[in-house]
């Protein structure tokens, strides 16, 4: 608007400027004296106008340059106030890492290494269970379905076994059975025997995970014997494991697996994979034993056919106190020691005592023990294993780990007159008292089973959603 009056004021003054010639000749001085006035006042208007334009040209720009400043050190401040905040909730997250680091270390230097029965190892041996435990967990950092054997012997030792381990151990092995349909094989059915005792060491009902009672796929004999005696051997571990019942429709009786068993024991007192075959074996013959532990005090026949595969172990026991496998093409190995010492134990023989069990004065324990390395694990064997092409002389093998810490912590739950390695059952509220480890078992089952439900939870709601 102003910028328009200027413009018309000036428009006007051009006008009077250029008045008709005719009529400048008759102008009188008064009318130029009244028009030099009038101009005078045009120019004064107009200049006070620009002026009054500047002036407000100005003050607007001081108070936009006053605006800018003063959004520049709000924002300045702003800035600052949210670096601080950033900087506060950083220095908070740092320190609350450090004392989770720190409690965690704290746990940890707590922690006890004491284990049921741990004290009756060799003294220049006694932390070899807790040993070979950090080893296992440091190789086995996210456990799955080839982590069995290390979840079943890692928490009947009655060591602190993290809950974490536990829990994603469980949380991939469920997976694992969503992914196959829980038709984990055609052929070897040990898998859903070993899988249950697993399962059922964390606390989870075997007959009841996620819907499925794993049973179930043990019910069919002629499946279960498909991969040989050892998926009878396995199967009746299992049931003998916790109080379960076979199913209903089951093509066999807990009895009748039991009596398939019996027959399948070679005339010289040893087992071998193949029944009948008469290629017997060691770790098969113990295994086999341990299956026929719950049965040898009120079974005569198991009793009888106990006795008879004892013997055949203690005559195939090497002059160091270890034993050979015919299906390691008779080479020395530690997992044949493990297998041994677990039956020895399940049936409630000393094997540092007995004499049927002691060569040169070494006994099988001795020999296990001369597996053990550096790092805590176990060897498979000191000399190349065609059978086993994967183990490496002189340097730990993972399978072989696990199986020394599970046989290691059945000799220390018999020494302290605990239930065996594969008896899953609850042990009296005195032993866990005094072995101090009642209140972790009790946490690490809650926990599991809440994780459990969480886990099949999100599965069902993920196969909804695809």
């Amino acid at each position: 608007m102003l910028v328009a009056a200027v413009l018309l004021s000036s428009s006007l003054g051009v006008s009077y400027a250029k008045t008709d010639e005719i009529c400048q000749q008759a102008e009188t001085e008064s009318e130029k004296q009244s028009e030099s006035q009038k101009e005078s006042e045009s120019q004064k208007e107009t200049e006070s106008e620009k002026q009054s334009e500047s002036q407000k040209e100005t003050e607007s720009e001081k108070q936009t340059e006053s605006q800018k400043e003063t959004e520049s050190e709000k924002q300045s401040e702003s800035q600052k106030e949210t670096e601080s905040e950033k900087q506060s909730e950083s220095q908070k997250e740092t320190e609350s890492e450090k004392q989770s680091e720190s409690q965690k270390e704290s746990e940890s230097e707590k922690e006890t290494e004491t284990n049921p029965g741990g004290e009756n190892l060799p003294a220049e041996r006694s932390t070899v269970l807790s040993s070979v435990r950090n080893y296992l967990l440091t190789k086995d950092a996210n456990p799955d379905f080839s982590s069995i054997w290390n979840v079943i012997g890692l928490q009947r030792s009655g060591l602190y076994v993290p809950w974490s381990y536990t829990a994603t151990f469980y949380q991939n092995v469920y997976a694992y059975c969503e992914q196959k349909n829980w038709k984990l094989t055609r052929t070897k059915y040990s898998d859903y025997s070993k899988l249950i005792m697993a399962l059922t060491s964390i606390g989870i009902d075997a007959q009841n995970v996620g819907g499925h009672n794993l049973f179930d796929y043990l019910s069919d004999y002629e499946n279960v014997r498909m991969q040989g005696i050892n998926g009878p051997i396995w199967a009746l571990i299992a049931l003998d494991s916790g109080d379960y019942e076979v199913p209903e429709d089951a093509y066999q009786s807990r009895e009748e697996i039991l009596a398939e068993l019996l027959k399948a024991q070679e005339s010289d007192g040893g087992f071998s994979l193949s029944a009948g075959s008469g290629q017997t074996d060691v770790d098969i013959t113990a295994m086999a034993l341990t299956a026929l532990a719950p049965y040898y005090e009120e079974n005569s026949e198991a009793k009888a056919a106990a006795d008879l595969a004892l013997s055949w172990i203690s005559e195939h026991q090497e002059s160091d106190g270890g034993f050979c496998s015919s299906m390691d093409t008779g080479t020395e190995s530690s997992e044949s020691c493990a297998q041994v010492l677990t039956a020895l134990c399940s049936l409630g023989i000393d094997p540092q005592s007995d004499s049927r069990f002691i060569k040169n004065g070494n006994t099988v324990l001795d020999n296990l023990m001369s597996f053990r390395q550096e790092d805590g694990g176990f060897v498979h064997a000191y000399v190349y294993d065609a059978s086993n092409p994967a183990s490496i002389p002189d340097e730990s093998d993972f399978l072989a780990g696990g199986q020394a810490a599970y046989a290691l912590t059945a000799f220390c739950r018999y020494k302290n007159n605990m239930k065996n390695l594969f008896n899953l059952r609850p042990e009296k509220a005195s032993l866990l008292s005094k072995n101090g480890n009642a209140m972790p078992v009790m946490v690490i089952a809650v926990v599991i089973a809440v994780i459990a439900a969480a886990v099949v939870l999100m599965l069902k709601r993920r196969n909804k959603k695809e």
